[in-house]
């Protein structure tokens, strides 16, 4: 993402057996409270396939969402999230995911100004 123009965090949360509303609520956590209202930020969560589905792939989901917005518990939802799915080794390899989930953030944060 870096190289694509996007700042990134060092950290990382993982947490088991969460799904998407679980990215959400860190989001909620990390920037609901952050001192510059009109400031957007970025959330993306990688989520593997369910298990049992004989598919070794994750999704990514991308959420781009003000802090005053993030701020507000349970406005963050399924409807200004976009996915990149199928990133496998077999299928949409993770070079490529990482490429258009990049264009994906860039398209959201222009839309966020």
């Amino acid at each position: 993402m870096q190289s694509a123009g996007l700042p990134t965090n060092s950290g990382h949360l993982v947490i088991t057996h969460g799904r998407v509303r679980a990215g959400y609520s860190c989001g909620e956590h990390l920037f609901g409270h952050q001192k510059a209202a009109g400031d957007n930020y970025a959330i993306v969560h990688l989520i593997g396939e369910r298990p049992g589905s004989g598919h070794h792939s994750f999704s990514a989901y991308l959420t781009v969402a003000s802090s005053g917005t993030w701020g507000e518990t349970g406005s963050v939802d399924h409807d200004i999230t976009r996915v990149v799915s199928g990133i496998s080794d077999t299928s949409l390899l993770p070079e490529q995911a990482a490429r258009e989930a990049a264009g994906i953030l860039k398209n959201l944060f222009d839309r966020q100004v």
